[in-house]
């Protein structure tokens, strides 16, 4: 297994932030039913939602042209409208609703439902785009019933280049008919219907150059996705059968069925597993297909309903699975108006509403009509914070919660003001001006529990951006742009009332051009290649094309390392080298010049060839293998490459999967062992390790799945209406999470391996842990998990040395081990969570036992650096964990990043972080710890006077973090005392 990076965890966050902030064959035993059968029963049937499907209203029409940047007209381009939001499902996305324009380049598209559409062009030779609003950031276009909007044009700027490619079954043959999509941009810039492949399943279609995702969905078959360079002609998307999940939804005790609900899904996105949304027919039935093998728990909900399966469903490759009833029982709704300025103000046209309940997946959204009007149609019992927003519009500080109980809530009234404006020019270094990149602005400065905030937009073509959402202050402004060089440190703009124009010019960057080969001469296609930067937006991306090659614009100047990896943290090695070496090439970087580089990787022609069978010996067909690299690194810990595998992301390899004799052949493998792991997703797994290059009769055997299940009750005995049920086991990385709604108490968790697991049940305000042993095929269902209530967690965040109140960090608390939920702390306006100038903050909703306390600094100039500390949660009502020392940042933003050369240990996984020490694994030869004459084995055990042992070893790493040049003084456990000058990493 090759080295990790932070990347993968660090894009998630990022995609989810950005998510929030711009919204817009075979058979096998149906499952257990939640009650009774699927068939509808004959009473008549409930309708709910009827007046929000946009398919009962008349259809709406847009029109408008396609131009050129210079006005002319592109005859031809391909124009694409898909509806979206919380009232649309599948089916009405399923069906391109395409167009080409005439000679004038006009377009018109009709039969469009009454919802919100995102609407894109493309056409040869050009770059696609999304439509955008003419004057704002506010990109929704929202049609209306029996709307025709005129003026819908769009410019597509010249640059386009040509992808061609196949969409094929995972088992091999093309698809014909199926679409295929390509992304508009890096930050959910959404995507556009590029082509439909023919009969042989070939597409072409017209991109912007360098990286792009592209997604194929077919009838019958599950979507697939892929990253490319562009230009490309090998593109291979490959597509696995659907699985299917068909039922009912009726009424919780009279057992109605229900028509109009909405039903979805419900899978893991952890394990790659896509969505799927439908509405019930008249008779309350649904179908759910499109599905990928996997775990599934469907929910249903309309307005003023809402239920959950009682069991989750396990699906396999092309699994049919009927007899799914969901019952739906009475619940609330919540509505009133989002206005500006005052109770009795103008609506908020664009306006959107969040509740949440801390401490829980208990979440719903509502969109604002035009006229202000928000209504949320089914939201269970509890006490939800609200968040607010409108495009333009800054939320108030605070809303009072929202107390859900039975009866709806109706008539409140959330109020936002005007935002203050930062708005002006993106240019390169030569003066053109720039669109398409992201500006994002986040407060810096002030009171510590002060209000924070975070704003980003996009610049239009002619480079102008506005970030409308803000408040007057000060702002870190960081930019992203494509194959630009990023701003480093990002600098600091003092907004004022009104509107603040600041003009941007990136500055000036390099080139790095060059080709990765393996070690035989053959191009490596597909792989990303980046290079090492000094801030958070200064690495430079791309993946090789058809021929190995690649081209970095806008590479930070200086001695930069330049590494090809596939997916997103699997790096590729050098022929001979190990995961303790550091990979890639350094080469010089000068501001308007071009390198070259050729990077020569090890060759993959490795191959591994088994048979999977069941616990009788029978083939096990449709299975999924992975084949995971072990890490040679010295002190890795042990089964990582088992935990790592666990994860879906970041891999664009032809699935493998097992034939109809349960035979498989994994080929492209590097040099190393490999952990090989045959699965069914969602349940059931066999594990072989230390598995060497040339296997040809691998026997892997899926062995009996287990269970476990119970009741989850209060203190007093009583069951709770809703809760969660999470398990982790430490070793092997195997996790499961599933949420239950009016089960009494009741859980199951079917197809679990054997294994150790962490169980975690969490409730709102309460929650508990537990471990659980499981042999083979063993069943424990008599579990009673007794939650306790959650307590709150109060502390001082100090200065390492002196002791003086550091202020600004928010505190966090999540559980050491399993899959307890992470407490975020009051986040209902008093900001108690942020350590105020005493250094004191507070915590609720803390679990308890042995957890970790983190301290996040607020401010992105923060003079601290974010601290970790072991603290147990016990006792009642408030928990005082003392004082909590942090070290002061000893890099300023922008410097360019140090190394002192040398590993340690990693820590095994399920073992006390009280008990950790910082034991070097490896000194790199001629670095500067080997200098100082440090050795593998030294055990460092405190850092310039600083105890660094046991707990105290997560102050590490930030004391550890220094300038270029400086020394630090390491006392090893062997009781002499080295100083260690670090150099620069690149």
């Amino acid at each position: 297994m090759a080295k990790r990076t932070i990347v993968v965890l660090g894009l998630i966050v990022a995609a989810v932030v950005a998510l929030w902030w711009w919204r817009g064959r075979g058979a096998s035993a149906p499952p257990r039913p939640v009650a009774g059968s699927s068939t509808a029963p004959s009473s008549p049937s409930l309708q709910v939602a009827a007046a929000r499907a946009p398919h009962g209203q008349a259809r709406a029409a847009i029109a408008g042209t396609v131009r050129d940047p210079a006005g002319a007209p592109i005859a031809g381009a391909r124009v694409c409208a898909a509806p979206y939001g919380e009232d649309v499902v599948d089916h009405d996305t399923r069906t391109p609703t395409c167009i080409a324009t005439d000679g004038a380049g006009a377009y018109r598209l009709e039969q469009l439902l009454a919802a919100p559409h995102a609407v894109s062009a493309s056409a040869p030779r050009f770059r696609p785009a999304r439509w955008r609003h003419p004057t704002d950031d506010d990109d929704d276009l929202r049609l209306t019933a029996g709307q025709t909007r005129t003026g819908v044009d769009l410019v597509l700027t010249p640059g386009g280049v040509e992808v061609t490619g196949v969409v094929e079954d995972v088992s091999g043959g093309p698809i014909a008919g199926a679409v295929v999509s390509v992304s508009l941009g890096r930050w959910l810039g959404g995507d556009h219907v590029g082509a439909v492949t023919d009969a042989t399943g070939s597409f072409t279609l017209w991109t912007q150059p360098g990286e792009v995702s592209l997604r194929a969905s077919a009838d019958g078959y599950a979507p697939g996705a892929v990253d490319a360079a562009a230009p490309s002609r090998q593109v291979a998307i490959y597509l696995t059968p659907e699985s299917s999940l068909t039922g009912v939804v009726v009424t919780a005790g009279d057992r109605r069925p229900v028509a109009g609900a909405v039903v979805e899904a419900g899978g893991d996105w952890t394990d790659g597993a896509g969505g799927g949304r439908t509405r019930t027919d008249e008779a309350g039935r649904f179908r759910l297909d499109r599905l990928a093998p996997g775990r599934w728990k469907p929910v249903a909900q309309g307005d003023g309903w809402y239920g959950e399966a009682a069991d989750s469903v396990l699906l396999g490759l092309g699994q049919s699975v009927d007899g799914l009833v969901i019952e739906v029982a009475p619940v609330a709704r919540v509505s009133g108006r989002v206005v500006i300025g005052a109770a009795d103000g103008p609506p908020c046209a664009s306006g959107y509403l969040s509740l949440r309940v801390p401490g829980t997946e208990r979440s719903v959204f509502g969109t604002a009509a035009a006229d202000g009007a928000v209504s949320v149609s089914a939201v269970r019992p509890g006490r939800y914070q609200v968040q607010v927003s409108c495009a333009g519009h800054v939320e108030a500080d605070r809303y009072d919660p929202v107390e859900v109980a039975a009866a709806d809530v109706t008539g409140l009234t959330w109020i936002v003001q005007p935002g203050v404006r930062l708005r002006g020019t993106v240019r390169a270094s030569g003066g053109e001006p720039l669109g398409g990149v992201q500006l994002f602005a986040r407060t810096t400065g002030g009171a510590s529990r002060a209000r924070s905030i975070w704003a980003m937009a996009q610049s239009r073509p002619d480079g102008s951006y506005v970030i409308d959402e803000l408040l007057p202050g000060s702002y870190e402004l960081s930019v992203d742009a494509d194959d630009q060089r990023a701003l480093s440190p990002a600098p600091v703009v003092e907004v004022g009332p009104g509107d603040t124009v600041y003009d941007v010019t990136l500055p000036a960057g390099g080139e790095v051009a060059g080709v990765v080969v393996d070690a035989e001469g053959a191009p490596v296609r597909g792989a990303r290649v980046e290079t090492s930067g000094s801030g958070r937006w200064s690495r430079a991306d791309t993946r090789t094309g058809d021929d190995g090659g690649f081209v970095l614009r806008g590479v930070e100047p200086g001695e930069r390392r330049v590494t090809a990896s596939r997916g997103w943290a699997d790096e590729l090695r050098a022929p001979g080298t190990t995961d303790d070496d550091k990979q890639g090439v350094v080469v010089k970087v000068v501001a308007g010049q071009r390198a070259n580089v050729r990077l020569v990787v090890e060759t993959e022609r490795g191959t591994i060839a088994g048979v999977v069978k069941d616990a009788a010996g029978t083939p096990v067909a449709d299975a999924w293998i992975s084949a995971t690299r072990e890490s040679d690194a010295a002190g890795a810990a042990a089964g990582g490459a088992l935990r790592w595998s666990r994860w879906a992301w970041g891999n664009d390899a032809r699935p493998v999967v097992t034939g109809v004799d349960g035979g498989f052949r994994l080929d492209r493998l590097g040099a190393g062992t490999y952990t090989v792991r045959a699965f069914r997703r969602g349940g059931g797994e066999a594990v072989a390790e230390k598995v060497a290059l040339g296997t040809t009769a691998l026997a892997l055997t899926i062995a009996a799945t287990g269970s476990l299940g119970g009741t989850v009750v209060r203190d007093d005995g009583a069951p709770f209406d809703e809760f969660t049920i999470a398990l982790r086991d430490e070793r092997t990385g195997f996790r499961r999470e599933e949420s239950f709604y009016r089960t009494s108490g009741r859980f199951a968790l079917r197809d679990l391996p054997a294994g150790t697991f962490i169980v975690s049940a969490a409730a709102e305000g309460a929650q508990v842990q537990t471990t659980v042993t499981l042999a083979a095929g063993e069943d424990k269902t008599e579990l009673r998990l007794t939650l306790a209530a959650n307590l709150a967690v109060r502390g001082r965040f100090v200065h390492v040395d002196t002791g003086a109140p550091v202020q600004g960090l928010r505190a966090r608390i999540t559980p050491v081990q399993g899959g307890g939920r992470m407490s975020f702390g009051d986040r209902d306006g008093e900001r108690a969570d942020v350590s105020d100038e005493t250094g004191s903050f507070r915590v609720a909703g803390a679990g308890r036992g042995l957890s970790y306390l983190l301290g996040i600094p607020e401010d992105p100039r923060a003079t601290y650096s974010a601290t970790r500390w072991v603290v147990d949660v016990a006792g009642a009502g408030e928990v005082d964990v003392g004082d909590i020392p942090v070290v002061p940042r000893r890099v300023e933003p922008g410097d360019p990043r140090s190394d002192v050369g040398m590993s340690f240990v990693e820590r095994e996984p399920g073992s006390d972080p009280r008990q950790y020490q910082l034991k070097v694994s490896r000194v790199e030869p001629g670095g500067p710890a080997a200098a100082a004459g440090i050795v593998a084995g030294d055990v460092i055990v405190a850092i310039d006077g600083y105890d660094v042992r046991g707990a105290r070893s997560s102050l590490a790493w930030p004391l550890l973090r220094v300038k270029v040049g400086v020394a630090v003084e390491l006392a090893l456990a062997r009781g002499v005392t080295v100083r260690v000058v670090a150099r620069a990493d690149t």
